[in-house]
């Protein structure tokens, strides 16, 4: 919900696992980057404890007068143009997308939607306890230590 025409658009890639452990830590995170850029979540709906509502929850809760708004999609390769299109007119709408991808890792997804889209970043979010939340470059790999 940025105010200038031409705010950078970014993926965030969210493994729903890391959710209950990190707490506020990664809403919180998510929050100060939808202040400054457009903003798509891509969440995955593991079998973690964690569900894209308790990610909806506390995001609507950190920015209360902004529309987050939630779509299910496919990961690729079935990931539909159709709801390409809707992110997209979400975020031409000013709202905070979240995808929600049953895959166990958001990153092709993300990674998918970023190309789509044409973003400016794409990022997946880790959090550890000793280092917090990091945003590490979708492109490069995930290193072996996360």
């Amino acid at each position: 919900m940025a105010t200038t025409a031409d705010v950078a658009t970014t993926i965030v890639a969210v493994d729903g696992n890391q959710l209950r452990e990190a707490e506020h830590a990664i809403p919180t995170t998510l929050a100060e980057i939808a202040a400054r850029h457009e903003l798509v979540i891509v969440y995955s709906q593991a079998a973690g404890p964690a569900t894209a509502q308790d990610l909806l929850t506390s995001v609507r809760t950190l920015l209360p007068r902004w529309r987050v708004t939630a779509v299910f999609v496919d990961p690729p390769p079935r990931l539909a143009d159709a709801d390409v299109g809707l992110i997209d007119e979400l975020l031409n709408e000013g709202a905070l997308a979240v995808t929600v991808t049953s895959s166990d890792d958001p990153g092709p997804t993300a990674e998918a939607l970023a190309i789509r889209l044409r973003a400016d970043y794409a990022y997946r979010l880790l959090y550890d306890a000793e280092q917090g939340v990091r945003l590490l470059d979708l492109a490069r790999p995930v290193p072996s230590s996360c």
